[in-house]
Parts: structure tokens; sequence; C-alpha cells
């Protein structure tokens, strides 16, 4: 019964299914409190652990079965027991009436599923490494076989001694009887020990099949932390990519803009060569128009200087054949005559000037 137990709260916690609570039935109409009862009880409380009995609820069933009266006296007396139901609700677990309708059973279920889940004692204890045989419920089901292995040994002696003090006697159906009780016995012992030799066998199969459940684990959870470290490395890898990336980026965008800069400073030079130069020869053709103009007024002073010496000499040239006339008399014909040549080489001269 313990395995069956075990093995199903193991599967339920394998498949990381919640476990919101356990029900623990008893049918109303037998209300013996028998050894077996008991022991299956206490085998409850050994599996679901103290902390969780609050998730668990006794349930009675069968109403329909036994007269109301009755069935309420029974219950009032499992639930008043001391060895029985009362360490139970002492403890915290609950209790609620099935009464054959799907209205009763969600009553019963519906708190349960509100609440937090739990994680029965067993399963706690076989995650801490223990074997089925080493936990709390285990070792109790192995002291009952041994307590149950030492009185099956002590009625086989007695039923050997009293099979030969019957023999002694001359009984020989007592001892045929006692013999017979021996054998039974003796039967049961053998089996109780192969039972036991079974349950050590699937003790170690389970073991086995939990070792190697838990290296499955150790290696699916060694091959996600693998993928979660190349997962990782991977986005390291794209991240220093793109961040080298922006940096060709901006190294590039910043050599462009140096590019841009300098032919921008390139195109200034020219532009302020193109303006020296512009006003280099623009300097020069004023200086050249200066120059010229200078020259030009020059040359105008030299020609109405000159003009005015002609003006001069002729003028002296009048007055002084005026004077000659007048002072010679008779010498006036030659005087006249080199007036003549005078004014005709100045008008030569004015000619040659123009």
């Amino acid at each position: 019964m313990l395995r069956r137990i075990s093995s199903v709260l193991k599967s339920l916690h394998a498949d990381k299914t919640d476990i919101a609570g356990i029900l623990y039935f008893h049918p109303i109409n037998d209300a013996r409190v028998t050894g077996s009862s008991k022991k299956n009880l206490d085998m409850f409380g050994k599996v679901v652990g103290v902390n969780n009995m609050k998730r668990c609820v006794l349930v009675t069933t069968k109403w329909s079965c036994e007269q109301y009266a009755k069935a309420k006296s029974h219950e009032a007396e499992l639930a008043s027991n001391p060895d029985f139901w009362k360490p139970m609700f002492d403890a915290g677990v609950g209790y609620a009436r099935y009464e054959d309708t799907r209205l009763s059973a969600m009553k019963i279920i519906e708190p349960l599923c509100e609440g937090d889940s739990m994680v029965p004692k067993v399963i706690v204890e076989w995650e801490g490494g223990k074997r089925l045989h080493e936990t709390e419920a285990g070792r109790a089901v192995e002291d009952d076989v041994e307590q149950a292995q030492k009185l099956a040994q002590q009625d086989i002696q007695e039923a050997h001694e009293e099979a030969a003090e019957a023999i002694r006697r001359k009984d020989f159906e007592t001892a045929r009887a006692r013999e017979k009780e021996r054998k039974e016995l003796e039967s049961r012992l053998a089996k109780m020990e192969q039972e036991r030799e079974t349950l050590r066998i699937e003790y170690e199969q389970q073991r086995k099949q939990q070792e190697a459940q838990w290296e499955v684990q150790r290696k699916e959870a060694e091959r996600e932390r693998q993928k979660e470290i190349e997962l990782h490395q991977r986005k390291q890898r794209e991240e220093a990519a793109r961040w080298e990336k922006q940096q060709h980026e901006a190294a590039a965008r910043w050599e462009k803009a140096q590019q841009e800069l300098e032919k921008q400073r390139e195109a200034d030079r020219e532009a302020y060569e193109a303006h020296r130069e512009r006003a280099k020869r623009e300097y020069e053709a004023q200086e050249e128009r200066a120059r010229l103009e200078r020259a030009e007024n020059q040359r105008r002073d030299a020609l109405r200087g000159n003009r005015k010496s002609h003006w001069v000499r002729r003028i002296g040239l009048g007055v002084l054949g005026t004077a000659a006339v007048v002072v010679t008399g008779g010498l006036a014909a030659p005087i006249v005559a080199g007036v003549a040549t005078a004014h005709e080489v100045s008008c030569q001269e004015e000619k040659e000037q123009e």
C-alpha cells in the first residue's frame, strides 16, 4: 500500500502537478477501530506530514447505506476516539461528509483548490536522497514487518514445543494440529520474508531509477545551462559586432566630415586666392590707369608748357622785330626775314609735338 501511494505521489510530483490536498475516506457504516485501521491512519499521517495536515480532509462515505441516527452516532464515536480521529482533528485535519451527490463532492474539493499547494513529507524525504524504506513511513512499515516476524517466530516456536509435548503425551491429533499451525506460520513467515526481499529489490530498483532520473535531469539541466551560456555568448558577440559596426560607422562619418571640412577649407582657400588675385589685378589695373592718367596729365602739361613757350617766343620775336625796325631803320628787311624764319621753325615744332 505504501509503495503504491508513494509511487502515485512521486509520479504527480515528477509531472510538476500541484497537489492541493489529500482526502482520507472512511465508510460511516463501519464504526470498528481495528489494528489495521489505526495503522493505516498512522501511516497516512507519516506520508503527509504534520505540517500538511491542514490540507487534508477526513471524509465519511456510505451515508445512504446506514440509518442517519446510527451513522451520526458512529461519526461522533470516531471523532471523539483518542486512538483514532481525535489526534488528526487536533493536528488540523478537516472533516466532511460525502452524501453521494455531486454538490457534496464539490463542497469538499473547492476549499482545497482555493488554497496553496502542498508537498507530502514522503516526497520531501525522497527528494532529500532517502529511499522509501528510509523515510519515516517506510521505517514504520519495516518496524511492523520486523515485529510481525518476531511474533511469527515466537508462535512457530510455541507451536513446535506444543506439538512435541503432545507427542510425548501421545496426543497425536493435537500434535498434528500444532504441526499444521507451525507449518502455516512458517509459510506465512517465509512469505513475509519474500515480500520483504521483494520490497528491498523494489527499493533498489527505485533507487536506480531515481538515480537514472536524476542523471537525466542533471544532463538536461546541464544542456539547458550550456544553451543559456551559448545564448549569452551569442548575444555578447552580437552586441560586440553591433558596437564595432557602430564604431566603424561613427569613424566613417567622422572621416567623411573631415573630408568635407577639408574640401570646404580648400574651397575657401581657392576662393580667397581668387579674390586676392582679382583684388591684385584690380589694384594693378587701377595703378596702370593712374600711371596712364599721370602720363597723360604730364603730356598735357608739357604740351601746354610748349604752347606757352611758343607764344612767348612769338610775342618776343614780334617785339624784337618791331624794335629792330625802329632802331635800325634801314636794316628792317633782314630782320623781318629772320623773324619769318623763326616763326616757321616754331610752327614746324608744334606739328611734330602734335
